[in-house]
């Protein structure tokens, strides 16, 4: 595994938290994990993200600039890095390809209202609809790259 940083710290707020949960689903299917076994999302809001820094394919995060610049881990953009392959291993052939997509494609979907009844049922449930819209907004980027990345792939 490579040993990767992602500077997110261009996205405020809500922006910073769906490119954060895109990039970790996508970290997942390389093989990286927060902890032994930890695929959960987590730290969305944090304004730099390392991968493998230290030689073990953990995530970690950092709020600071200066380490984020002096870091030996190669830089990549978020958009370069949700198009990277899994690595192959002892010849065994995996095919996260059209599944990975398929699978963040289909929890951004599960994420997004698109009818006045889901926003009732986000109301119903203690969330401010107004608030989850512009949360939604990130999520729907990223959805529609991860869809023509799936086309574009065919």
């Amino acid at each position: 595994m490579r040993a990767l940083k992602i500077d997110l710290s261009g996205y405020e707020g809500e922006q910073r938290k769906a490119m954060s949960t895109g990039l970790q689903l996508k970290s997942f299917s390389l093989g990286y994990v927060w902890s032994p076994g930890c695929l959960n999302i987590i730290h969305e809001y944090e304004p730099y993200l390392y991968f493998n820094d230290g030689g073990d394919g953990l995530i970690n995060y950092g709020e600071l600039g200066p380490s984020f610049k002096y870091s030996p881990c190669q830089e990549i953009s978020p958009t370069d890095f949700l198009l990277l392959e899994p690595e192959q291993k002892d010849q065994e052939k995996t095919d996260y390809n059209n599944s990975t997509l398929e699978t963040l494609s289909n929890f951004l979907n599960s994420l997004i209202p698109v009818t006045e009844e889901d926003s009732v049922f986000l109301e119903l449930h203690g969330l401010d609809s107004r608030y989850t819209q512009g949360v939604l907004f990130g999520y729907t980027v990223i959805r529609d790259f991860m869809k023509y990345l799936s086309e574009s792939r065919k």
